[in-house]
C-alpha cells in the first residue's frame, strides 16, 4: 500500500493573507507535493511579492528565495516589520 504525501502547510500572518490571492479566506494554505519547486515559485502561487516577505522558515530552518522546498512539511512566511 503507497502512502499518499500530505504536501505544504504555508502559514501566512494576518497582513501577508490579506494580501495573497487566497485572501481572506485563510491565513493558512495547503498546498499539493510538488506543487512548486523553491520559495520564490511559491510566492508567485500565492501572488505575493517577494519585497513583502521579511522572513521564510520551511520546516524549523530559515530560508532564502532560492531554497528548494520538500514535498512535505511546514513553511512560515512572515511580513517585513518596522518600527521602533
Amino acid at each position: 500500500m503507497r502512502e499518499e504525501k500530505q504536501g505544504l502547510q504555508v502559514y501566512l500572518g494576518v497582513l501577508l493573507a490579506r494580501q495573497s490571492r487566497f485572501a481572506p479566506a485563510a491565513n493558512a494554505v495547503q498546498l499539493p507535493a510538488g506543487a512548486c519547486r523553491d520559495v520564490a515559485d511559491l510566492l508567485a502561487y500565492l501572488g505575493l511579492s517577494p519585497t513583502l516577505i521579511g522572513m521564510v522558515v520551511v520546516n524549523g530552518q530559515r530560508a532564502g528565495l532560492d531554497t528548494p522546498l520538500p514535498e512535505e512539511g511546514q513553511v512560515y512566511l512572515f511580513p517585513c516589520l518596522a518600527g521602533g
